[in-house]
């Protein structure tokens, strides 16, 4: 299931989603392949050659997993060390590797067994959150079986995940001009 390039989006488009009873970490998603934050394209004042740009480009577009997430730390954590911001992630990625094969599907998305349904189709974003730290690991499991659960009822929705509401603005569809006589104007609702 090669993608191409032109198919996944950039990590702008991965929206937060407030789950309740979600607090050890925060989540960001998308029903499509987003380029994740830490891949290295989109770090500021960084120059790169066009060879390490096209190699890049031809690693996300060669990834034959279905489901691409990612679990960083970042603004709130930090502050803290490295060794702990690095547990914090470990934490995140194994409770979640294990409420996925729960519900019957590996790491990468790929049903388990493939006659018991669709596989996990999208991106998401994993961003440990500092209550974490004090949280014992049988209710940061709890909370990613409630995130795996979203994610199962989201991307597996008729119209690919996307709630009407909730497309991000820049794949909204553009209002079509009216014409009138022989001008053309834009008539935008507030």
């Amino acid at each position: 299931m090669a993608t191409s390039t032109r198919d996944i989006l950039t990590h702008v488009f991965l929206n937060p989603k407030t789950i309740k009873g979600v607090t050890a970490f925060k989540i960001r998603v998308h029903p499509k392949h987003c380029y994740p934050t830490a891949s290295g394209r989109f770090l500021p004042g960084v120059q790169r050659t066009i060879q390490q740009v096209w190699a890049d480009r031809d690693r996300y577009a060669n990834r034959k997993d279905p489901f691409w997430w990612t679990c960083l730390c970042k603004k709130e954590t930090w502050s803290m060390k490295r060794t702990i911001r690095s547990w914090l992630a470990r934490r995140v990625r194994n409770a979640m590797v294990e409420s996925l094969k729960a519900k019957g599907l590996s790491a990468n998305g790929m049903r388990l067994d493939p006659s018991a349904g669709k596989d996990l189709i999208g991106s998401a974003q994993l961003v440990p959150n500092e209550p974490l730290l004090k949280m014992p690991y049988k209710e940061l499991q709890k909370e990613t079986d409630v995130v795996v659960d979203f994610l199962v009822k989201e991307f597996t929705k008729p119209n690919g995940g996307i709630s009407k509401g909730s497309q991000h603005k820049f794949l909204k569809p553009k209002p079509k001009p009216k014409t009138q006589g022989t001008q053309t104007c834009r008539t935008f609702k507030i």
